[in-house]
């Protein structure tokens, strides 16, 4: 489950009842299989909450929140998530003194290591609890228990476990050290990727999170803080997959491995720190191979000289963004990219608003989207093979037709299963040599 399991955020006075209901919801198949979640902006629901966007610029931070009756729910916001899910430890306890177990982890599953992150930690955009009103002198909003959430709350989690420091070498972002707080995830992700690298009992590395590093929906987009501060990571431990959510649809990418040195973004959202037409290095990701090599009668892709991204973000909600990015000129593939954080002006009394940070850049790495079906799921079938290294994961991605209430009655949940896969592709480290084939062009859809 990549993030933003049922959107409680979006209910300030009920959500407990949220989780309640997600939690009946969802035992049925809970109850018989574990549920290995990664955290989302929605599962941010009020922790440190401050009235210019800024963590820590009220003086006394959490006490003054306290006396003041602000909404809490744990230091991060994550504590509805957390009482909810016992997950892996990882053994890290913040500089602050919370421990972090569940906010990321790793566990093993035969010869397939599976790491979940906590993106909130590095991104750029700003898309958790707020409450944010244009209005002047907009009052509390008070919640059914009572605590007050003044205008201008906003829970901007981006180094919440540690300091990072830019590079301009690279364009990239590493643990800080200089303040004697570096980014205590991305320590743990380096040693974590390094030791599975080692094992030799381990032959493929799948990492889960929520935001996207590559995603051409419009609603969302890419994020240069993953970019930045984890994609370096992936390149260097050569993961194989990384699955996301956060954009309602599907997309997969092509293998990446590295990034096209130069400024080819364009910003196209002016704020009060870019101009609209800037030239902008967005860290895009160097496309490996655009075509398949054959393994049997199925689409392969060799994830020892590239990653490959997939977006399963297609789970439920009602607010589907399968509208992907094109250039109007030509029609190709077009992304987002978010660069920064979004820029925030205003005063409880003047009103508040917030600035978009969006520059556009060729997704040269963009293979599969659906823009047909927002909804769907993913099937993922492992074979260890026969010896080491010569495991494979098949993935089969079903397309579900969607069904609406929008607009219309109240739909009866019901809809008709699909019997074919949209889309089937195996995914495995060497399978272009194993396979005796070469690289040769394959169709992926099946549907």
């Amino acid at each position: 489950m990549n993030g933003d399991l049922c959107y409680a955020n979006l209910d300030y006075a009920n959500a407990p009842g949220v989780w309640r209901d997600f939690g009946a919801n969802v035992s049925r198949s809970a109850a018989n299989r574990p549920w290995m979640p990664a955290l989302g902006n929605h599962e941010i629901e009020f922790g440190i909450c401050n009235q210019t966007g800024q963590q820590g610029d009220i003086p006394g931070g959490i006490a003054v929140q306290g006396v003041a009756g602000n909404y809490w729910n744990g230091p991060y916001g994550y504590g509805h998530y957390q009482s909810r899910f016992l997950l892996p430890d990882n053994g890290v306890i913040n500089y602050d003194g919370n421990r972090l177990r569940g906010n990321f982890y790793a566990f093993r599953v035969g010869t397939v290591q599976f790491i979940s992150l906590d993106a909130d930690d590095v991104i750029y955009q700003e898309s958790a609890s707020s409450y944010l009103r244009s209005e002047p002198d907009t009052p509390p909003m008070i919640t059914t228990s009572g605590a007050a959430i003044p205008n201008g709350a906003s829970t901007y989690n981006r180094g919440y476990t540690g300091d990072l420091e830019f590079s301009r070498a690279d364009n990239s972002a590493v643990p800080d050290h200089s303040r004697g707080q570096p980014n205590l995830q991305t320590l743990w992700l380096i040693l974590t990727l390094a030791q599975a690298r080692r094992d030799p009992g381990i032959d493929m590395i799948v990492v889960f999170m929520h935001q996207c590093a590559l995603s051409s929906a419009r609603a969302n987009g890419s994020d240069l803080g993953i970019r930045q501060a984890w994609l370096p990571l992936f390149d260097k431990y050569e993961v194989d997959l990384v699955l996301s959510g956060h954009e309602h649809n599907y997309e997969r990418s092509y293998p990446v491995r590295g990034y096209d040195r130069g400024a080819h973004g364009t910003v196209v959202s002016a704020n009060p720190e870019q101009t609209a037409g800037e030239k902008i290095d967005t860290r895009r990701p160097r496309v490996v191979t655009t075509e398949p090599v054959a393994v049997g009668d199925l689409a392969g892709w060799d994830t020892q000289e590239g990653t490959v991204f997939v977006v399963l973000g297609c789970g439920g909600n009602n607010g589907p963004s399968n509208n992907y990015g094109t250039d109007p000129e030509t029609g190709a593939p077009r992304a987002k990219v978010i660069t920064r954080r979004n820029v925030l002006t205003g005063s409880p009394a003047a009103g508040f608003r917030r600035y978009a940070a969006d520059t556009v850049e060729e997704a040269l790495w963009s293979a599969q989207t659906n823009p047909g079906d927002p909804y769907g799921y993913a099937i993922f079938d492992v074979d260890p093979g026969e010896r080491p290294g010569e495991t494979t994961i098949t993935m089969q991605f079903f397309a579900v037709p969607a069904v609406t209430n929008r607009g219309g009655p109240l739909h009866d949940g019901t809809t008709t299963l699909p019997e074919k896969p949209y889309e089937t592709v195996v995914f495995g480290r060497g399978i272009s040599r194993r396979s005796g084939c070469g690289f040769r062009e394959l169709s992926t859809t099946t549907a």
